[in-house]
This record gives structure tokens, C-alpha cells and sequence, in this order.
């Protein structure tokens, strides 16, 4: 039984969206201002994290695909 999650956390700077996504487990990050290492070092220092840098939603499209085809 596969219980996957999507989740999107939206709103305006130092509102505690990574902290509040990091706190899921196994999660994966898509890091658009690149402060994913920074945020995840000073709030989960002994938790492992994986995420991806993103510049444009094309990238992220592209890398989507895959996981979204998998369903």
C-alpha cells in the first residue's frame, strides 16, 4: 500500500515553511532560494534531507514527470 504525499508550503518569507516541511519524514525538497542546507543544518541537525535546487519551473516539470508518471 503506497501512502505518498504532495505537499505545497506557500507564504511570505521567515514564516517557517521549511522548518514545518522538514519535519516530515523522508521528505524531498524543492529549494527555489537555495536555503535548504542552511535552514536544515540550524533546525535538523542530525536529520538527513534530500532536495534538488530549482532556478525555473521548467526544471521542475522535468523533474516531476518521472514521479508523477509513476501513479
Amino acid at each position: 500500500n503506497n501512502h505518498d504525499l504532495f505537499a505545497l508550503f506557500k507564504g511570505a518569507p521567515n514564516t517557517a515553511k521549511s522548518g514545518a516541511a522538514y519535519s516530515f519524514p523522508g521528505c524531498f525538497v524543492f529549494d527555489f532560494d537555495r536555503k535548504m542546507p542552511t535552514v536544515a543544518m540550524k533546525h535538523f541537525p542530525e536529520k538527513e534531507f534530500n532536495w534538488e535546487c530549482f532556478d525555473d519551473v521548467y526544471k521542475v516539470s522535468d523533474f516531476m514527470r518521472p514521479w508523477c508518471d509513476r501513479r
